[in-house]
């Protein structure tokens, strides 16, 4: 049997689900004191929403969120926000059946992509890389801790 996926908007519910994918997301942060937390938290995500836009979706599978991701569509290009998927539930396959449904998404309107992940995520290169993304000059990033990389549009062929 195949699992449902669904992506959709956030609700108020899906706040304390969040906030711990926020908190699982970096080594150390769990140690912080919650309202710091949440307020990080908050503070990202308002920053991403008014730099990004409103491109948040939580992924579900079998009706429980699994993941999320935050995407912007442009006229030039997408660029990929953040991915985070549940802790319990990494090295299953999830980011890379999001990543290429939104590679498939992003092919289909003939844009490119592009993202920026941690120079030490060396999982999360390797699953980049191998959907084709590429890494490429950082011109707002001095300090090598992360890395962008870039994936072009791929042109469907017809059989």
């Amino acid at each position: 049997m195949h699992d449902l996926i669904l992506y959709r908007a956030p609700r108020t519910t899906d706040a304390q689900w969040l906030l711990a994918l926020f908190t699982s997301a970096s080594p150390g942060r769990e140690h912080l004191p919650h309202d710091m937390l949440e307020l990080q938290e908050h503070l990202q995500r308002q920053q991403w929403s008014s730099h990004w836009g409103d491109g948040e979706s939580i992924v579900e599978r079998d009706g429980a969120p699994v993941a999320r991701i935050w995407v912007a569509w442009g006229a030039s290009g997408v660029r990929v926000v953040d991915l985070s998927v549940a802790p319990g539930l990494r090295g299953e396959g999830l980011g890379r059946g999001i990543m290429s449904d939104l590679c498939d998404a992003a092919d289909a309107a003939g844009l490119a992509l592009e993202l920026s992940v941690n120079t030490d995520n060396a999982v999360a290169r390797h699953l980049y890389e191998s959907l084709d993304f590429q890494p490429c000059m950082n011109a707002g990033d001095t300090s090598g801790l992360s890395l962008t990389m870039k994936r072009a549009a791929k042109e469907e062929t017809i059989s």
